[in-house]
């Protein structure tokens, strides 16, 4: 879902800037499309928990920080607004764990990379 609306939002960039714009592209909307949703990291949140868990065992301490977010989920303690901050740190995390790009860190990793584009449209990049 994530991947589909980052496409859309290339072709709308790359159609406003040549000044056409067939698909009735809105910037705004197009940027609420993008931002991460609590419910889309809490589904990375446990996937990448359960992969943590089929390395580590379960309860393992290494799959801590993605267990307390899978927790906090399953009683509606993630709001939006935190959505950013922890889908950056469940990521490093990951990576920490499984190094860069490893297959285990995928859906967080769309996750976070997700906010990114977010933060950099905010910055004016």
């Amino acid at each position: 879902m994530i991947r589909t609306h980052l496409l859309r939002a290339l072709a709308c960039a790359a159609l406003t800037f040549a000044a056409a714009s067939p698909l009735g592209c809105d910037p705004v909307e197009d940027r609420a499309l993008q931002s991460a949703s609590s419910e889309e990291l809490c589904l990375a949140a446990e996937a990448t928990d359960d992969n943590c868990e089929d390395v580590h065992g379960g309860d393992a301490d290494e799959c801590k920080p993605f267990d307390d977010v899978d927790e906090a989920c399953e009683v509606n303690e993630v709001s939006d607004d935190e959505v950013c901050a922890l889908a950056d740190a469940l990521d490093e995390a990951c990576e920490a764990l499984f190094g860069e790009d490893a297959e285990p860190c995928a859906e967080i990793d769309a996750v976070d990379e997700s906010c990114a584009d977010d933060e950099d449209e905010d910055d004016g990049a």
